[in-house]
C-alpha cells in the first residue's frame, strides 16, 4: 500500500506495525559510510538533544566524520539566564565530551527541520567555500530521520550523499516508540507531515 492512498483523516488509524514501517523502514546506519559534516538536528527538549549529542559524538569518535554541525536557534526556556541556542548548548556538551572546538561548525538560526537543512548548507558554503560539495550525515532521533531525509533531498544539493545516523534512544526507536504516549504523538505527526510532502509533490511516495 502507498501512503498517498490513505486519507489524511485515517492516518492515525493505521496499525502500530504499519506506522513502524512508514517511519523506520529506511532509517539505519551500516557502519561504513564517511562524510565531511554531521548535521546534528536540535530540538526544544534537552533530554532528546542529549541523545542526539551522544550519537554525534559517537560518530565523531569513530573517525567517520570530520566536523559536527549542531543546528538550532534560541529556545526561550533552555537555560534562559544565558539565552543559549540549541546549537550552542549542543556544542558546549560536545566539547566537554572531547570534541575539538575547531571541529564544530555552529548553525544558530534554524527554527524548523527545513531551516536546519537550508541554514546548514549556508554554513557549509561559508566554511568550505561556495561550490564545495560535502557529503553529510544527518543525526537525529530515529523517528525523525525519514522525514528529515525527505527534506534533505529536497533542499540540499542533489549531488551530495546524505547518510542517516539514528541516535541511541530508549523511547524514539523502532522497537520502543509505541510504549510512550509522547513518542506515539510524534510518530503520528511525522506520518502526517510526510503525507503532506507526498501529496504536494515534494517527496516520493512511501510503500508500506
Amino acid at each position: 500500500m502507498l501512503l498517498s492512498q490513505v486519507k489524511k483523516e485515517d492516518l492515525k488509524k493505521l496499525t502500530a506495525e504499519e506506522k513502524t514501517r512508514i517511519v523506520f523502514d529506511t532509517v539505519y546506519d551500516d557502519d561504513s559510510e564517511k562524510a565531511h559534516v554531521a548535521i546534528v538536528l536540535g530540538c526544544s527538549h534537552v533530554p532528546y538533544m542529549e541523545e542526539r549529542i551522544d550519537g554525534a559524538v559517537d560518530l565523531y569518535n569513530s573517525g567517520r566524520v570530520e566536523k559536527l554541525m549542531p543546528t538550532g536557534s534560541v529556545i526561550a526556556d533552555l537555560l534562559p539566564e544565558k539565552r543559549i541556542t540549541e546549537a550552542e548548548y549542543m556544542a558546549e556538551v560536545m566539547i566537554k565530551r572531547g570534541v575539538k572546538k575547531e571541529d564544530i561548525i555552529l548553525e544558530n538560526n534554524a527554527r524548523t527541520t527545513i531551516e536546519n537543512m537550508i541554514c546548514s548548507q549556508l554554513e557549509i558554503n561559508r566554511y568550505y567555500g561556495n561550490g564545495m560539495t560535502c557529503d553529510v550525515f544527518i543525526v537525529s532521533s530515529p523517528l525523525h530521520l525519514r522525514r528529515s531525509k525527505m527534506i534533505a533531498d529536497l533542499y540540499l544539493p542533489k549531488n551530495i550523499k546524505k547518510y542517516l545516523y539514528p541516535c541511541p534512544t530508549d523511547r524514539h526507536g523502532r522497537d520502543n516508540w509505541m510504549n510512550f504516549p509522547e513518542s506515539v504523538e510524534q510518530v503520528n505527526a511525522e506520518i502526517s507531515m510526510m503525507w503532506v510532502m507526498i501529496a504536494t509533490g515534494q517527496a516520493e511516495d512511501i510503500e508500506f
